[in-house]
């Protein structure tokens, strides 16, 4: 049976476990007698990573909902960070616990990226707390609808928790098989049986998609034929053999989703009803044998970008992972980086094709804003951060604060030792509103 994470577990079980080519028993010359006692030894051993990744899911989710149920009477600013912070320890946790259990044929996105929402939503709160603002009733009601969905996640849970508990259930056996109920559990949790409130707050620099009339829309609603024409311009950089027509979706607005079969394989692509733009494109790859680096392969986003029809876009961050180059591009506007509108761009390192597009913030978010001229200076703002960083580079952005809300800041890109920064400081107070630490991770740098 496949599983999605199994190579890094793999690869993770064999550095604790110092379980070499030899040791695993796939190597020439061992006996069959120790292939299969080794064999046996490593089942078990995976077995009991998806044990434990599985156990420490539901403490985890209980412990979410603990805490938020304390926050809910709480009326200490002290005791609701404290919890805040809890929240988000405990959501970082389940995500990864979720992440290690998941089968091929097991759908957990809402689940995975709500409960990442939930950790994000608590930080937000905290910076609210920092900022001497108080939790508001909205916060409350939203706190209130976040606790209700978790009570029902563990329901769920609560339901197969007979047959992994107390029947022996053992994951390599069961787990992603039809008729599976872990499997039917973790499928059912992401239909209607849980209703995941929107939240508004959805990461560093990337605002939350609230149900609202997105402002990046415009031109009138075009028809699945007319679409066709659209995705074959989304696709120019491949050879496109058909294109199929998959029906409607929405993500409170009209999209039309199409299959194209291209000379790489199968791109699925959904695109505004209204208008036409991209919505998103994926054309599963993978990299064999890298020709290209990281600059000539945003040097190729860069020039898809522009052709497809988006102009003032600048490469805000770049990452490899596995030789597939993820740029993210933000608007530009009088010089300013406009983080909310921002579209994300895959290279595949070994031919520079496009082969993932990530637009929805852009397309919620993107409007010309009238941006005032800052209260202080660049020294100011440089002056503002601590005195440890060795400062490199700095900017003017606007970032989500959450709320729907946006600021004027100064982006302070700066150095301590071995450790890299973005800081945030607020144009106008010089106050200090975010800092992300560059980290280097199996999936390339990631801000945290």
């Amino acid at each position: 049976m496949k599983r999605k994470g199994l190579v890094i577990l793999l690869i993770i079980m064999a550095s604790v476990f110092g379980l070499t080519a030899a040791g695993l028993g796939i190597a020439w010359g061992v006996t069959s007698r120790q292939a299969s006692a080794e064999n046996r030894f490593f089942r078990s051993t995976l077995e009991d990573v998806y044990q434990k990744s599985y156990y420490e899911l539901t403490n985890n989710l209980s412990n979410i909902s603990s805490s938020l149920n304390k926050l809910l009477v709480s009326n200490s600013d002290n005791m609701q960070k404290q919890l805040l912070d809890e929240i988000s320890a405990y959501s970082a946790s389940a995500v990864t616990n979720l992440a290690s259990v998941l089968a091929d044929n097991t759908n957990a996105e809402k689940m995975m990226k709500y409960i990442n929402q939930v950790g994000d939503y608590s930080a937000y709160l905290q910076y609210k707390l920092n900022q001497g603002e108080n939790i508001s009733d909205e916060d409350e009601n939203i706190i209130a609808s976040i606790y209700a969905a978790m009570l029902e996640i563990e329901k769920a849970l609560e339901k197969v928790k007979e047959e992994v508990e107390v029947k022996g259930y053992v994951f390599l056996e069961n787990f992603g098989k039809d008729n599976d109920v872990l499997t039917g559990m973790l499928n059912d949790l992401e239909s209607a049986n849980v209703q995941y409130p929107s939240l508004i707050y959805d990461g560093p620099f990337s605002e939350a998609l609230e149900e609202r009339e997105p402002k990046g829309l415009i031109g009138e609603d075009i028809d699945a034929e007319a679409g066709k024409q659209k995705v074959e311009s989304y696709l120019l950089n491949h050879t496109v053999n058909s294109i199929e027509f998959l029906g409607e979706g929405t993500n409170h607005f009209a999209m039309l989703i199409y299959k194209a079969d291209t000379e790489m394989g199968e791109a699925y692509i959904e695109i505004a009803k209204k208008g036409g733009s991209i919505i998103s494109m994926n054309l599963p790859h993978e990299v064999d044998n890298p020709a290209y680096n990281e600059e000539e392969c945003v040097t190729a986003a860069d020039e898809y970008i522009a052709a497809i029809g988006y102009s003032n876009m600048s490469a805000v961050w770049v990452s490899n992972y596995n030789s597939i180059i993820y740029v993210n591009f933000a608007y530009v506007q009088n010089n300013v980086i406009i983080y909310p509108d921002l579209i994300k761009v895959k290279v595949s390192a070994d031919n520079k094709a496009i082969v993932g597009v990530e637009a929805l913030n852009y397309v919620y978010n993107h409007v010309t804003r009238t941006i005032g001229a800052p209260a202080l200076t660049e020294s100011q703002a440089r002056n503002a951060v601590s005195t440890k960083i060795t400062v490199e580079s700095i900017r003017l952005a606007i970032v989500p604060v959450g709320g729907g809300k946006e600021k004027l800041t100064y982006e302070v890109y700066g150095v301590t030792n071995e450790d890299k920064y973005f800081i945030y400081v607020d144009a106008n107070t010089g106050k200090e509103i975010n800092i992300l630490r560059v980290i280097d991770s199996d999936k390339g740098e990631l801000l945290v």
